[in-house]
């Protein structure tokens, strides 16, 4: 059973990040069937500025939630599902996270300060 995919991890951005996840993947789309076409091509297909598909052709500035997904894909959390080798040491964490640990405020980090580390191996 499929826990967390690529479009649960862009729903939790605001709408302008949705926005720009769809426009890059259609992007890669348009590439993937015309290789020929540049850059500047498929913005006038996509009905964008140049500067932004200039900067996903060389691979940089892509949207954040996607490179959430990449980072998440390097260390081999994603995709997480039900019979997810790291599933068990993951809810160990949150489980820490709640029982003794907290969340900052602004929800951007998590604090295991006090958390007992017997359950968390490191």
């Amino acid at each position: 059973m499929e826990i967390i995919n690529e479009q649960k991890i862009i729903n939790t951005y605001d709408e302008k990040q949705q926005e720009q996840c769809r426009l890059y993947y259609e992007y890669k789309r348009i590439k993937k069937e015309n290789p020929e076409f540049g850059y500047k091509r498929v913005s006038k297909l996509l009905g964008q500025q140049y500067a932004k598909t200039r900067w996903w052709h060389c691979g940089k500035h892509i949207p954040y939630p996607i490179q959430t997904i990449e980072y998440l894909k390097e260390r081999g959390l994603f995709s997480l599902n039900s019979n997810h080798q790291k599933l068990k040491l993951i809810t160990r964490v949150f489980g820490a996270t709640y029982g003794d640990g907290g969340i900052f405020g602004n929800l951007n980090a998590i604090d295991n300060e006090k958390a007992e580390k017997y359950f968390i191996p490191y």
